[in-house]
């Protein structure tokens, strides 16, 4: 159990409530550890009640409003529902009672909507036509057919369910574009793969900066694809909703950072949409450095904004895929950046000092301008 809360200045009990699944029960030796992240304040319990539920968990019974109102729902960071909710194999029975035990869970406290990973990191988690089926190496591992025992889960208790896509590689992106390496892009070898503004390529590990370069078109056709394959396999479900694209540090969904995207590919589409060359770092392996520095010092608010319209282009293109496959399904997408205050060197700071920047700033710089996503079409929404 993690408690970030700050306690009080007084020496006064505080009273904590949490629910565990049989997760625990898996096991006959258990124990609750108490303790503090500061010295000299030792953490104390007084008294531990233990309630067990025998049967199902009770429904709350959430009352809709009639003119609607905010979903309240699960959305699932890792998928780890093979290790979770008391989860004892891989095998698709075991994996539909886990989730059959989440359903459970959510309805109990009353939620209505299920964000969990169909695509993670390496690749899809489902059997894909086009990439197959990759099993997983351990808590991601699912079994074939586990989407759609989730899908017909949901539709019978009415809960709304949005595959969420992290979209880091693929099969099909790192077969063409895996071998390449800094040098062979110094000299001018064509690559989808991101390239910072020091000539480094991003080797896409979780928490690095995206692998591949967002208005790259392998990279734009390769998420399309994924895209629209999702739509068809959960797109006749009425529990179906959409689909969320995961932003975090490591997607290559967008830049993530205004240290990224500075390959010959984005430069040369930045001059050829906006007019406006660059007039250094055109040759040799110092040109990124070279670009970097004079598009950030001369032109920066230009290659930001180009930036950003190329991304809202592209989820332009994604949520007409959606549509196109019914008409209600919404493109959300989820933002999971630190604040403007985070040390991290690739999210924060320029190459060439600390500056402190509002969060719109930050993801400005990142490809994601809020003040575009206030026009049609309407089915994009824009969550953090």
């Amino acid at each position: 159990i993690y408690n970030d809360t700050t306690p009080p200045s007084q020496i006064e009990w505080q009273d904590l409530a949490y629910s565990f699944s049989d997760v625990i029960a898996r096991e006959r030796d258990n124990a609750l550890i108490f303790r503090t992240l500061e010295s000299g304040r030792p953490a104390a319990c007084a008294e531990i009640t233990i309630h067990r539920l025998v049967g199902d968990l009770p429904q709350v019974g959430v009352e809709v409003p009639r003119e609607g109102g905010r979903a309240f729902g699960s959305y699932w960071h890792e998928p780890a529902i093979p290790i979770e909710f008391g989860a004892k194999g891989y095998k698709p029975s075991d994996i539909f009672e886990s989730f059959r035990r989440l359903l459970d869970y959510m309805q109990f406290i009353g939620q209505d909507t299920l964000c969990y990973p169909v695509a993670w990191r390496q690749g899809a988690l489902y059997l894909s036509e086009r990439e197959g089926f990759r099993l997983g190496l351990g808590g991601e591992r699912h079994p074939p057919g586990w989407l759609e025992q989730v899908l017909y889960l949901c539709e019978r208790r009415g809960i709304s369910f949005i595959p969420v896509v992290f979209f880091e590689d693929s099969n099909a992106l790192s077969s063409a574009f895996g071998g390449e390496d800094e040098r062979a892009v110094a000299r001018g070898v064509a690559t989808a793969r991101m390239v910072l503004w020091d000539g480094s390529l991003s080797r896409g590990n979780l928490g690095d900066p995206p692998r591949y370069n967002p208005v790259h078109p392998a990279v734009r056709e390769d998420l399309l694809a994924r895209i629209t394959e999702i739509a068809r396999i959960c797109g006749k479900s009425p529990a179906f909703k959409g689909v969320a694209l995961h932003l975090d540090a490591s997607s290559s969904a967008w830049f993530a950072s205004i240290q990224c995207g500075y390959g010959d590919f984005s430069v040369q589409e930045f001059t050829r949409d906006t007019g406006i060359k660059v007039p250094v770092g055109q040759s040799g392996p110092a040109r990124f450095a070279e670009r970097a520095r004079w598009l950030l010092g001369e032109k920066r608010a230009e290659w930001i904004n180009w930036r950003c319209r190329k991304l809202r282009e592209f989820y332009g293109e994604l949520a007409s895929r959606l549509q196109s496959s019914r008409r209600d399904l919404k493109l959300y997408l989820d933002v999971n950046l630190p604040d403007a205050t985070s040390p991290h060197p690739l999210l924060n700071l320029s190459a060439w000092g600390v500056r402190t920047h509002s969060l719109t700033q930050l993801l400005c710089e990142a490809g994601l301008d809020l003040s575009l996503y206030t026009e049609r079409p309407t089915n994009i929404v824009v969550r953090k």
